[in-house]
């Protein structure tokens, strides 16, 4: 007998992605959406699918999720993010994993992520393992503002049908989003009390371009493989500007 799954999404303004997320997902058992007041047709596209609908002031990305998992009324959640979708392969590996309840109690799925056109093979964003597959009971957000994880009590185990990701929709999205991660690190950074000196200014961003793009091969998706190294490295370089304003009220960076 197959365990039923909840499935749990957080939404703002997606009415460009929610339709195909929530088309891959049909099969799950209940489907929750914790929705930040949008402002465009989110709503009115995930109306049309059997789900449940709340809407909660934005309070960070783990107290939304977190929210939503108190919602869900099945032993087993999947996490899905509105510009995700789950490949046929992996909705049928699911159905498997589950059957008699599961001998783990969550599981890494690996993401498949789409960028400027293309199906990026290599760099920082391949392999991309990420723990979505939990049981409730067992499992929690955690973390800062920004680059929060899924934390999980007990024995993990691995899926490998593709979680699809169609990441930034073009550069002028991508350059918005690392502008916003790297202002709520730089929050986070600064609330734990961290400096920067003029050495990781200067050196983090070209490590980061370096592992991206050299390392782990990110030259070989070609120019989306060279955009998305180079914009890792900017928003890096961003992080610390930002987080030196934080501190000292201006650009006065802590020399070693």
């Amino acid at each position: 007998m197959k365990e039923k799954v909840s499935v749990i999404i957080i939404t703002y303004n997606e009415e460009k992605n929610i339709a195909r997320c929530l088309e891959s997902v049909r099969w799950a058992d209940e489907i929750i959406i914790v929705d930040s007041f949008s402002k465009d047709k989110t709503l009115k596209i995930a109306k049309r699918y059997n789900n449940k609908i709340f809407q909660r002031e934005w309070t960070g990305y783990s107290e939304q999720r977190n929210f939503g998992l108190l919602q869900a009324t099945n032993e087993w959640v999947l996490f899905i993010d509105a510009d995700e979708s789950i490949s046929s392969l992996l909705a049928d590996e699911i159905k498997v994993a589950l059957q008699g309840g599961g001998e783990l109690d969550g599981y890494y799925l690996l993401r498949q992520s789409f960028y400027l056109g293309r199906k990026i093979e290599h760099g920082e964003w391949n392999p991309d393992w990420k723990l979505r597959l939990v049981k409730k009971e067992k499992a929690k957000w955690v973390g800062p503002r920004v680059h929060e994880k899924l934390s999980l009590s007990g024995r993990r185990g691995y899926l490998e049908g593709p979680l699809y990701h169609f990441t930034y929709r073009n550069i002028g999205h991508h350059l918005k989003k690392v502008n916003l991660y790297s202002s709520l690190f730089a929050e986070d950074a600064a609330e734990r009390g961290e400096v920067v000196s003029l050495r990781e200014l200067t050196l983090r961003p070209l490590a980061r371009f370096k592992d991206g793009y050299c390392v782990k091969e990110g030259f070989k998706d070609g120019w989306p493989g060279l955009v998305i190294a180079a914009l890792q490295s900017w928003e890096v370089f961003l992080r610390y500007v930002k987080l030196s304003f934080l501190n000292f009220s201006g650009i006065i960076i802590k020399s070693k």
